[in-house]
Formats: C-alpha cells, sequence, structure tokens
C-alpha cells in the first residue's frame, strides 16, 4: 500500500532543497554570478486553497523582450513560448505524469513495453484534490517562487521552482528562463526483479527531439543533462522551448543512473511517451519501497538571452564539478528526507 507523505517529511523536502543550494553554492558552478537579463515573475493562484497555477515571465533589459507561460493543473504542466513579448505563441508544449511502470530488464538495455509487468495510472484522475502551496523567497536578492504540489494519495510530491534571475542550484544554476522541478516518488514494487519507471506524456505541435545534452549543460549553467527539445522554425525564425532532466536521480538514499527511452508517438493519445528507468536499491527494512527524486526542468531557449550584444555571456571559467562534494550533498538530502520519514513511520507504529 502506498504511504502518504506526513507534514514532517513534506518539510524535509523542502529542507533538503535549501541544504542542496547551501552546500553548493560553491561547487560544480561557474565562478561569479551568471550575466544576463533579469525577468518579471507574476503568479497565478486562484482562491485561497487553489488546485492549478499559472505563471508570466517577462524579460527585462534586453534588446529582444521575450515572455513565457507556466500553467499546471491536474498532473500536467503546460510551457508557452512568445519569441516577441505579447506576440503569438511560437513553440508550446504539455508535459504530463502519465503513469508509473514496473519493468524487467531487457536484452541490450533499451526500454520495450514488453517489459512492463505491472502499471499504476496517473495523468488526471491522480491530481487536484490537495491544495498547491506557494512559496516566496529571496536569495542573493534574487526572488525566487515555489509550488508544493502532491498526488491525491501523496505518494508523488513536486516541488516547481522559478526565479527572477540567476540562482545557484544543485549541479550549477537555475536560470531565469526555466522552471526546476524537483519530483519525489514512493512506490511500492509488486516484485523483486523489477525496475521504477516513470511515465511522461509530451504533447505538442512540433514532434520532440531527444539531445544528449541539455540547453542548460551546453552552456555550463548545469552538467549530465539530457533534454527533449521541441523547435518551431515554420515561421522562418527559429522558436524552441525544451524538457532537460538529469541523468542520476536518488533512489533510497543511493545516487544512480536514469535511463530514458526515445519519444515514442502515441496513436491514441496523439502524445508522445518517454520512460525514465530508475535503478533498484532495496532497503534492508522492506526490500519493495521503493523512493525516487529526481529534477526535470521546463523551459525556452530565450531570444532575450540571445540578443545581448555579446550573444550568449560566458559564466565564467567553467562548471568545475566536484563530483564527489555533490555526491555527498545528494546523499545527505537523501538521508535527511529519509531519515524523516524514518522517525515519521516510527512515530505512527507507536501512536496508540
Amino acid at each position: 500500500m502506498k504511504r502518504p507523505y506526513s507534514a514532517a517529511v513534506k518539510l524535509s523536502v523542502g529542507l533538503a532543497a535549501a541544504l542542496l543550494l547551501a552546500t553548493t553554492a560553491g561547487v560544480g558552478m561557474a565562478s561569479g554570478v551568471p550575466s544576463g537579463p533579469q525577468r518579471s515573475v507574476q503568479i497565478w493562484l486562484p482562491g485561497p486553497q487553489p488546485r492549478q497555477f499559472g505563471i508570466n515571465s517577462v524579460s527585462i533589459g534586453a534588446p529582444v523582450t521575450d515572455e513565457f507561460q507556466v500553467t499546471y493543473r491536474q498532473g500536467t504542466f503546460t510551457l508557452d513560448y512568445e519569441r516577441t513579448a505579447g506576440g503569438p505563441v511560437t513553440s508550446s508544449f504539455s508535459v504530463t505524469l502519465q503513469g508509473l511502470a514496473e519493468v524487467r530488464n531487457v536484452g541490450g538495455g533499451e526500454f520495450s513495453s514488453d517489459a512492463i509487468v505491472a502499471y499504476t495510472p496517473l495523468g488526471a484522475a491522480a491530481f487536484g484534490n490537495r491544495t498547491i502551496e506557494h512559496t516566496e523567497t529571496t536569495l542573493n536578492g534574487v526572488l525566487v517562487d515555489s509550488f508544493l504540489i502532491e498526488s491525491n494519495d501523496g505518494s508523488i510530491v513536486m516541488n516547481l521552482t522559478i526565479s527572477q534571475g540567476f540562482v545557484p542550484a544543485d549541479s550549477g544554476w537555475l536560470t531565469p528562463m526555466e522552471a526546476e522541478l524537483t519530483l519525489q516518488v514512493n512506490h511500492t514494487m509488486t516484485a523483486g526483479d523489477t525496475s521504477l519507471a516513470l511515465q511522461v506524456s509530451i504533447s505538442t505541435p512540433q514532434p520532440p527531439r531527444m539531445q544528449n545534452q541539455s540547453w542548460d549543460d551546453q552552456h555550463e549553467f548545469a552538467q549530465n543533462e539530457r533534454a527533449l527539445n521541441v523547435t518551431n522554425d515554420s515561421g522562418g525564425v527559429i522558436s524552441s522551448t525544451f524538457f532537460a532532466w538529469s541523468n542520476a536521480a536518488i533512489v533510497n538514499g543511493k545516487v544512480g543512473a536514469v535511463s530514458a527511452s526515445e519519444p515514442v508517438l502515441n496513436e491514441t493519445s496523439g502524445a508522445y511517451d518517454v520512460y525514465f528507468t530508475y535503478p533498484r536499491y532495496n532497503l534492508t527494512s522492506n526490500p519493495n519501497e521503493i523512493e525516487v527524486e529526481h529534477d526535470p526542468t521546463i523551459g525556452v531557449v530565450s531570444a532575450a538571452y540571445a540578443s545581448l550584444p555579446s550573444g550568449p555571456l560566458p559564466t565564467g571559467p567553467g562548471i568545475q564539478a566536484d563530483v564527489a562534494l555533490y555526491a555527498v550533498s545528494l546523499v545527505a538530502v537523501a538521508a535527511l528526507v529519509g531519515g524523516t520519514a524514518v522517525l515519521e513511520s516510527r512515530r505512527r507504529r507507536k501512536a496508540p
């Protein structure tokens, strides 16, 4: 049975994010704060107990002014980008958490739907009953907004973060041209020889293209990332958005490699399905309990950033990663979250 996260565990997720920001502020990233345009961010939250939200971000201080919107509703995030602020949408996509699959390894290591032995549907039916928690803070003088989202049964916790400028993040920088989604999944497996895979569906007018390096990775704002790129060149001017992710995730307190399948068109839904498969690290106390933390990102290839006089500005000498310290910080975060969960579990067992 799935175990809902308690308030203590949810708090530990926020503390863990703060720990990552603090411990990596001078590690694994370019020296100094990157140069680039700031953005004005406006938030839309309907009512005192919102189940959805919207974000509008407009560039400031660049020769070209662009704009993008991020909206969320019932397990789906939608990104619309206007290369010229106030103009028509020039690139867009929606990404939905579609389901959780248990898969067995197949020959060659490539994902195959034939390897699925159990499946838990998500989508709109799994989200929308819990209030979204919005927080606003300032980091290094930059305004940062976060949105804590839970599935109806509490087994999935997501924290979407967006900033008005460059702020240090776990493996580099969170740029103002994107929103980071810290995703935590708690799932009970049905078999001892399977791995957990997250299915996401990408809906877009243009077919998404797999990139071995994300835009952030290419520009030294992140490291060890891949991405799906959605590019519209129909109007003679290229306009791109992306869905990126780290090639590493925390599974039951250990850092492991993430495998992403190529996008495949689902003829029933018309969307493109992608599966992220995570390694299996068993807990001694409960081998079938799996907890995964992964950090995807949704963002735009900003015309405002590219329009600066020198083009995309350098970020300094580049990312100089201390992989060991980064791994230690990831494990420390996992220990914080996992330790809180264990203490909460013990408290529940002792309760009359």
